[in-house]
Order: structure tokens, then sequence, then C-alpha cells
């Protein structure tokens, strides 16, 4: 019998700061330190000491960690707020990727609805698609779900219901035929127990 108890085994190969640095990264928005610390396994004084390393290690860099109370996020550097700004702009001025279509889609006849919600049903990570939409001001924070996490609910705007030209969401026309059976796929059994996606999409 092995004498590395079960906690020890399940815990990932990897340094708990790198893990930490990518799931921060990968998020593109605040993740609770509770939640931090369930994945790293690590107690919640050890994940602050190690977002306080991580925070340090990005002294003049264009990126920062901001740690609060309870949650934690990835950051632009203040100082080039005018460069991002410019680039944000253009972003703004592009076409939407067939991923954000896709994204904006499921939002609209499915919203509100979480991040992992959203990548249950496209099978793929919308981090991207959903920080574009957002810039756009297509989507929006709407709230926070009641469950374990607690993660961001998003919804489509007012903007995006006047760019289209409708009163409300009840006013969209019918379901395009693809995504009605992801939506309905979505809402099987088996969807409850899908892994999360690790295919990621730019």
């Amino acid at each position: 019998m092995s004498g590395v108890n079960e906690s020890e085994s399940n815990r990932p190969d990897v340094d708990p700061r790198l893990a930490l640095e990518s799931i921060l990264f990968a998020a593109g928005e605040p993740v609770r330190l509770s939640d931090l610390g369930s994945l790293v396994e690590l107690p919640r004084p050890e994940v602050k000491k190690l977002l306080a390393e991580i925070q340090a290690s990005y002294v003049d860099r264009g990126i920062r960690l901001v740690i609060g109370e309870q949650e934690a996020q990835l950051v632009t550097a203040p100082e080039t707020e005018a460069v991002v700004g410019r680039f944000l702009k253009q972003e703004l001025r592009g076409r939407l990727s067939k991923g954000a279509l896709e994204t904006l889609a499921i939002i609209a006849y499915r919203g509100p609805v979480t991040r992992p919600e959203v990548e249950s049903i496209r099978g793929v990570q919308s981090t991207a698609p959903l920080r574009t939409l957002a810039i756009r001001g297509l989507i929006g924070e709407v709230g926070r779900k009641q469950e374990p996490g607690r993660p961001i609910l998003y919804d489509t705007t007012i903007e995006l219901l006047k760019h289209l030209g409708v009163g409300g969401k009840d006013e969209l026309p019918a379901v395009p035929e693809e995504l009605e059976e992801r939506l309905a796929a979505a809402t099987r059994p088996a969807a409850a127990t899908q892994t999360t996606a690790t295919k990621t999409e730019e």
C-alpha cells in the first residue's frame, strides 16, 4: 500500500506559483482566492503568499496582479492605459470572429449565462470571445450565479438590441438550427458531467 495520501497524489505535478499565474491568465476575470486554493490544494495564507510573490515579479512589466480580500486578477499596467486604449479602439472597429458571433448568439438566446456554461455548449474555451464582446459593449456582467465559485453571469446589453433594431430579447429571430441543437444538447443530463473544454480559441 502506498504511503502517499490521497490529497498528495491528487495534487497537480506543477509549481503552484506557475499554476496560479496560468489560472489567472486563462480566467481573464477576477478569481476567488478560495477557488485558487482549491485548485492548487493549498491553504489561503499560502496562496496569498504565492500571489504576493507573483505580484512582486511584475514590477516594471506590462501587466500587474491585483489582490483583493476575496479575489485576484491580472490587469494591464496603468501607465499603458493610453496605448492599450488605442488598441481597444482598433479592436472595436474590426469584424467579430466566428467564435465571437457564436458566443454572442448563445448569450442572446440563453443568457444570462456563465463562461463555463458557454464553453460547455461551444466545446472550446471562450475567454477571448467574451472579452471581445464585453469590450464592444455587446455583453455585460449582470451578477453572479449562486453556486460554488459564484461565476460571473453574462447577458446581452441594450447596445446590442439597438444595433439589431429590436425592442427586447423576445423580438430576436428564431434560434438558428445548429445553435438550437447545441442548446438542446447542453440541457441533457450528460452535459452535467461533461469535462471542461481544453481547446483554446483566439
